[in-house]
């Protein structure tokens, strides 16, 4: 597993230089370029916790956790396109196996979508009648699949369950309007009475894990919350040391002596720093424990 995050690492470091160059266009075209998102397919990056089974990587979470935050001080759309991309992943452990490597087997399978339940499914002969709207399903435009949680009225309190539609399923919508990570790509979607068969559902809260490694029995909550903090740790650690070379070039107002020989701005670098460093310690030594 070093191995393959050894690679993977060293692929992104290959990226970096286009995806930087890229990354106003990412953000002025609300989506990375084609080149970015095509390295990132073929490089497997949004295969890092798919099961082996299925031909993905399944490494460990915390190596899956550096790897997102290694994509995320690059830029931080294509970190957060990482982090959804690979975040797909473990919903093909849940699945029947004919319809997980339908859906998963691809190299360029790429899962969009949506855990707010804000749909509704109704149940029909054979599986679902789903209608409902969702927000923000990053990597919309190139998704080759998309899962949405909805709620399933029944005895009792309702279920939640997510359904699996195809691209041509559903209506983009867009509604992304940010002052940041604009080039994830993400889009409002929906659906209006369309039938899921009952095999193209999934709940990674109520079923058992079809697949036997130990990714696939984390909690959700912790391997989505996890992630996110290693997006926000890689944009953190890129913004300290985008500083630092600001800070050799530019000046403060009414002053002719640069920024790196001041010591107020010298302290809060240091400080900075030293935060990043506290929290990457805490957050690898709480996926450490988790794993």
């Amino acid at each position: 597993m070093a191995q393959a995050l050894d690679g993977l690492l060293a692929m992104l470091q290959r990226i970096a230089p286009r995806a930087r160059t890229l990354a106003a266009t990412a953000e002025r075209e609300a989506r990375l370029s084609d080149e970015i998102a095509r390295a990132l397919a073929q490089g497997g990056f949004y295969r890092l916790m798919v099961p082996r089974s299925l031909g993905g990587l399944e490494l460990p979470f915390p190596d899956v956790l550096r790897v997102i935050e290694a994509a995320s001080a690059i830029d931080g759309a294509l970190g957060w396109s990482v982090m959804i991309g690979a975040g797909g992943g473990p919903f093909a452990a849940f699945m029947e196996r004919e319809v997980a490597e339908a859906l998963f087997g691809p190299a360029d399978a790429l899962v969009a979508g949506s855990g707010v339940p804000a749909g509704t499914a109704e149940r029909v002969s054979g599986g679902y009648r789903v209608s409902g709207r969702w927000r923000y399903a990053s990597a919309a435009s190139r998704a080759t699949v998309f899962t949405a949680n909805c709620m399933v009225p029944g005895d009792g309190e309702p279920q939640v369950r997510a359904m699996a539609f195809a691209p041509d399923q559903v209506a983009l919508l867009g509604g992304w309007d940010s002052a940041g990570l604009r080039g994830t790509d993400s889009q409002d979607f929906a659906v209006e009475g369309i039938f899921v068969p009952e095999v193209h559902s999934f709940s990674i809260m109520a079923d058992p894990p079809r697949e036997p490694g130990p990714l696939y029995r984390l909690p959700f909550g912790a391997l989505t919350g996890l992630s996110l903090a290693a997006v926000a740790l890689g944009i953190a650690g890129h913004a300290v040391e985008a500083f630092a070379g600001l800070a050799e070039a530019k000046c403060p107002p009414g002053s002719s002596e640069r920024l790196s020989r001041d010591p107020g701005a010298a302290i809060a670098w240091v400080s900075a720093r030293a935060d990043c460093a506290m929290a990457r310690a805490g957050l690898y030594a709480m996926a450490d424990e988790l794993w």
